[in-house]
């Protein structure tokens, strides 16, 4: 988490994407971000998350080494392909940064792996 991804150009959105193999998988996304600069008084760091599910606006308030874990509230579906943007807004002084990202598809355990009875004990 020491460092971090910034666009080459600051007016570009940072993007990245994954396949899906199956528009029913479900997906939770995990993007993490620590501020590497120590900013000044008058610098910000605005700038929305956007996906082809939803548009969030993430805030970075000088928060200088300071971990901040973003989790999708619902699970990303329904597309075979996904896209993440980080777009810095109008105001903010400075473009976006990611540090890393993780992404777990959900797997369906809902059969039991063992038998019914196992651990009932007789005595």
């Amino acid at each position: 988490m020491s460092t971090a991804v910034t666009p080459v150009n600051a007016s570009v959105p940072l993007q990245f994407h994954w396949d899906a193999d199956n528009v029913s998988d479900q997906f939770q996304v995990y993007l993490h971000f620590n501020e590497v600069e120590n900013l000044a008084g008058n610098e910000t760091r605005v700038f929305n998350i956007t996906s082809n599910i939803r548009v969030d606006e993430y805030k970075i308030q000088n928060t200088y080494r300071k971990v901040n874990t973003l989790l999708s509230p619902i699970p990303f579906t329904g597309a075979t392909r996904y896209h993440i943007s980080l777009s810095k807004i109008e105001n903010s002084t400075l473009p976006p940064f990611l540090n890393a990202f993780e992404i777990y598809i959900a797997k369906d355990i809902s059969q039991s792996g063992t038998e019914q009875d196992d651990g009932n004990m007789s005595l």
